[in-house]
């Protein structure tokens, strides 16, 4: 590394030699820097361990490495004792003292206070004027007179635009033929009379043969697995005839025949999907019962209901289910909204 320019100029103040002698110190120890980096590349040479440089021919002995890491250490010893003669050196530059030079004299009082009274238009072609209108230095009030710019020149009017042509007049239609009258049609004939349809058997003496409700009045959330069919819990069960609620879930008719389903669902689901509602006969589709919602937006409530008639076989059981394609909570509105009723009408 080279050594420091010292400056030409010699003509230094004091705070320049201040800065001169500090600078001096980073240089030092920039210098320093050097000498440890280039005994820790001695070592790394030693061991072979620096990039892309291969070690001495023959490996280093012990003997060599304890000498080379007390020729170290005494460097270090050496700059260490350097380190604490630059610390001083710095502490003593950074302590010196500033002198300055002797107060100069006062200079005038400026004005206490700077006003606006006014500000006047004059005619155009007038000097501006600028007027103290108190007279007091210390107290300014001044008022302005500015005389107003030229009148800009008129700009030229623009041209006429030209009149379009008039367009020509389209000629008159032909009037349409009046259409023909048509014929009067033939009067039918008059239809023979049906037969008298037979009479049914009499029913039961005590109103319905069979019937049964069941409904849930809690509510609540129930988290659903997508793609996997989820019937609605009906807890609460009603007064019942010729069936049996054989689950927490439907009702079971006990004989074969023509049966009313009445049924209802308010109920929100917590994620976007597709849903589907719809009331089976055990894990069958009971027809014209299902309602399939796509794109289906989360939170919003669906009042899934209605009634239909049909056949059902001995031993079937009615329930309500829920599909989705999306996992999530359905959440059963309380107090109820949830409700399957079924009696029998032959």
């Amino acid at each position: 590394m080279s050594l420091p320019t010292l400056p030409e100029n010699t003509s230094l103040t004091r705070d320049d030699v201040i800065n001169q002698i500090i600078s001096s110190i980073a240089m030092e120890e920039l210098g320093l820097s050097h000498i440890i980096n280039s005994e820790g590349e001695k070592l790394q040479y030693a061991l072979g361990t620096i990039p892309g440089v291969s070690g001495p021919t023959e490996p280093a002995t012990i003997d060599d490495l304890l000498e080379l890491n007390k020729s170290i250490r005494d460097t270090l010893d050496s700059t260490m004792q350097n380190q604490l003669f630059l610390k001083a050196k710095l502490q003593s530059a950074l302590a010196a003292s500033v002198m300055q030079g002797p107060t100069g004299p006062t200079g005038p009082t400026g004005p206490a206070t700077i006003e606006i009274d006014e500000v006047t238009t004059l005619d155009p072609g007038l000097d501006a004027d600028v007027e103290n209108i108190t007279g007091d230095n210390q107290n300014v009030r001044l008022r302005f007179s500015i005389p107003r710019g030229d009148t800009g020149y008129t700009g030229y009017t623009g041209y006429t635009g030209y009149t379009g042509y008039t367009g020509y007049t389209g000629y008159t239609g032909y009037t349409g033929y009046t259409g023909y009258t048509g014929y009067t049609g033939y009067t039918g004939y008059t239809g023979y009379t049906g037969y008298t349809g037979y009479t049914g058997y009499t029913g039961p003496e005590n109103g319905l043969y069979a019937f049964g409700s069941r409904s849930n009045e809690v509510g609540g959330d129930t988290t659903l697995t997508a793609n996997q069919t989820y019937v609605v819990p009906l807890p609460t069960e009603r007064a019942a005839k010729n069936v049996v609620y054989t689950t927490d879930n439907g009702i079971t008719v006990n004989t074969t025949g023509s049966y009313y389903i009445g049924y209802n669902l308010t109920s929100s689901f917590d994620t976007g999907t597709d849903l589907t509602y719809q009331v089976r006969s055990g894990t069958a589709l009971i027809p014209n019962t299902q309602l399939a919602l796509t794109g289906y937006t989360a939170g919003t409530v669906v009042n899934y209901s209605g009634n239909v008639i049909t056949v059902l076989q001995a031993n079937d059981e009615v329930n309500i289910a829920v599909t989705t394609t999306t996992a999530g909570d359905l959440t059963i509105q309380p107090n109820p909204n949830a409700t399957l009723t079924v009696f029998k009408l032959d």
